[in-house]
Formats: structure tokens, C-alpha cells, sequence
């Protein structure tokens, strides 16, 4: 495949470039038994909420294991394994580490425009640097091989204007929310702490949740509680806040997810996940899906449909809006597939399109590169 850009110019410990990982015999045939990859993972309240769901889900971080370092060779090797195992239509999710691409640390990381390289003598920058070409990287893989890819950080983060360099020739699509409107904690709560998710397809837009939380009744309080304060002297500083602020809410995760895989994720019930485990033990089989993740319908495919499973999804009709699913697989349909499956479920899902799109977008910020 002809590259696009200078996209042949990312090179990763020297060696490994998207061309030979997607020739290379080792990733060929391997085995794509992962739905949803949670890279940068953290808390966990992704992976968490996906196993929840049933999804067959794994976890990468450094704080877990210190061989998931995305800065060694050999970490990078155990995500590509990981990343490379993900089925079409999948999900890969990176909250690439903000620390030196947002405000707190700018004085020494010194990322501006038209320098967002940063200051290359300061070592978190050289660590950033090269997470977030680890980050382009899997994102083009995931393109190339029919995956859903999101890179998530602070809406004022840096990372987007360097990744544009890699990614500038791709469609891809930008949503802001905030974190409050996700929490579930008493007022004030943390806030209202924006995310931008950069991703490859529209479906993002579902994540869209604005800060609605109430005025202060009193003069003396806040209607925040404040990730970064200043202090006797005027210097700016994060507060305790910050760290809880990088944890997603339970809520968003299950947003996220729902998002996704509209059809399929219900707010999902124990008989839901039930008749989900029961169906595999049964050796219902998955879809080949041999036509990419860039339709704006799903392809049907061919799956037996519990009575409890068919219960679900008409709760889900009835909470979120009609999807259809089909059981007969379609043959010389000439359209791409959607993104929507699972366990060889496809939701039909027609705003969801990202085949007939072109340039980026950006839901209410002007574009999926602006800063």
C-alpha cells in the first residue's frame, strides 16, 4: 500500500515501520480475539467498563507492569502484540500521558506553536515525543487494518498539533466534552476538566456531554472544584484535583462504549451478559468481516440470536433510538462495513458514516487539528 504524507518517515526504535508490520508473517497470522485495547489505561475505568460489558478487553500501562513501557522497544512490542490482536471494527484506546503537552509543565517542556517539539534536552520531552509517535503510529495501523482508533487528552494539549504531522492526511474526527458532566459526585465536582478525543470515526461525536453543573449558591463557593491554582507568589500549580481529574468517570466509559457499539452496548443487564457468555459457549460463530470499518451501514452478517439478547436490544430501542440488525450475511453488497460489532453483531447505524467523508471535523471546535 502507498503510504500518504510523510507518514513513511515514522520509524519507531529505528526499525519498525506500518509497511512491514502489516507484512511482516508474525502479525499476519495472528489470532484477532481482542475487542477493545486500552493503551495509557491508568485507572482502568475503560477496561474496566468494557469486561463489564463482556467485551473481551486488555489493559496497558506501565503503573500495572513496568514492561509496558511504551519508550522501550520491548514495551512497544507487547502493545503491538496487543494492538495487532484487535478484530476489525475493534476498538483502540489511547489517553496518551498529558504531562509534558499541557500548561503545568510548559515552563520546561517549552512546546509552543511552531516549536511543539519542545525543549529536546529535557527528558520528559523526549518521552513524550516518542509516546506520541508510538501514538501515530498504532492509529495508522489501525486504519490501515479496518480498527476504530481514539487518542484522548486535555483539549488544550499540544499532542494534537504534533500528531498532524503523521496524521493530517487521514479523515479523522475531534469531539470535546467534559469531564463533569460524566461525574456522578456531589457538587462541586471536578471540572469542568475538558477531554478532546481525536478519532477515526464520527461515532466520537456521541460523546458530547457539556458542563451543566449549577451556580454557587453562595458567594464564598466555587462552582468547581480546581485542578490548577496559584499560589502567594503567583505561580500556577496543579492541586490534588489534577491526578483524580486524569480518571475517567465511570459514566463517560460507559458512554464511550455505548457510542461505539450503539446496538449492542445496552445499559447493560446481568441477563445481558449472560446470554452474551452463553452464546459463545455454544460456538456461535463470528463474522469474517472482510470489508474494513469504513461504511456508513453495518454488514450483516450470520450469528443466532438468543431471546434474551433479542430483550436487550429492544430496551435499547426503547432508551437510545432504533438500531436494525440483520442475520443473513449479504453478499456483493460493493459498500464498506460499519464499525459497530460484536462478537459478530453489526448495528445498522446510518449517521455513523465515515466512507463518504472528507477532510477532518471537529464538533464545536472548528476542525479536528485546532488547537
Amino acid at each position: 500500500m502507498k503510504r500518504k504524507g510523510n507518514e513513511v518517515g515514522l520509524r519507531l526504535f529505528a526499525k519498525f515501520t506500518v509497511e512491514g508490520i502489516l507484512q511482516d508473517p508474525q502479525y499476519q497470522g495472528m489470532n484477532s480475539n481482542l475487542d477493545v485495547v486500552e493503551l495509557f489505561s491508568g485507572s482502568e475505568t475503560l477496561t474496566k467498563a468494557s469486561r463489564h460489558a463482556g467485551w473481551r478487553t486488555a489493559p496497558f500501562d506501565i503503573l500495572r507492569n513496568p514492561r509496558e513501557d511504551l519508550t522501550t522497544e520491548a514495551g512497544f512490542l507487547i502493545a503491538l502484540a496487543l494492538v495487532m490482536r484487535l478484530r476489525k471494527g475493534g476498538l483502540l484506546w489511547m489517553g496518551v500521558k498529558c504531562s509534558s503537552w499541557t500548561f503545568p509543565n510548559s515552563s520546561n517542556c517549552q512546546r509552543k506553536q511552531g516549536a511543539v517539539d519542545g525543549n529536546l534536552s529535557y527528558q520528559p520531552v523526549l518521552d513524550g515525543n516518542l509516546m506520541a509517535d508510538v501514538a501515530a503510529f498504532f492509529m495508522i495501523l489501525c486504519i490501515d487494518r479496518g480498527v476504530e482508533c481514539v487518542v484522548e487528552n486535555p483539549s488544550g494539549s499540544q499532542l494534537f498539533t504534533y500528531l498532524r504531522r503523521y496524521l493530517r492526511q487521514h479523515t479523522l474526527f475531534a469531539q470535546v466534552c467534559h469531564r463533569c458532566a460524566y461525574d456522578s459526585a456531589p457538587f462541586p465536582r471536578i471540572g469542568p476538566k475538558p477531554y478532546k478525543f481525536l478519532a477515526t470515526g464520527t461515532w466520537i461525536r456521541g460523546v458530547n456531554r457539556k458542563c451543566q453543573c449549577p451556580e454557587p449558591m453562595e458567594g464564598n463557593q466555587q462552582k468547581h472544584v480546581k485542578c490548577m491554582e496559584k499560589n502567594e507568589v503567583g505561580s500556577t500549580s496543579g492541586t490534588p484535583a489534577m491526578a483524580e481529574s486524569a480518571a475517567y468517570p465511570k459514566e463517560l466509559a460507559d458512554h464511550i462504549l455505548k457510542a461505539w457499539c450503539p446496538g449492542v452496548q445496552v445499559p447493560i443487564s446481568n441477563s445481558g451478559i449472560q446470554a452474551k457468555k452463553q452464546s459463545r459457549r455454544s460456538g456461535t460463530q463470528r463474522s469474517s468481516d472482510s470489508s474494513g470499518a469504513w461504511g456508513s451501514d453495518a454488514e450483516p452478517v450470520t450469528k443466532k440470536t438468543s431471546k434474551t439478547a433479542k430483550a436487550g436490544v429492544q430496551n435499547f430501542s426503547q432508551s437510545f433510538g432504533p438500531m436494525t440488525r440483520e442475520t443473513k450475511t449479504r453478499k456483493g453488497s460493493g459498500g464498506s462495513s460499519g464499525a459497530w460489532s460484536s462478537d459478530g453483531d453489526r448495528c445498522k447505524k446510518s449517521v455513523m458514516m465515515r466512507g463518504k467523508q472528507t477532510g477532518s471535523s471537529e464538533s464545536d471546535s472548528g476542525g479536528a487539528w485546532s488547537d
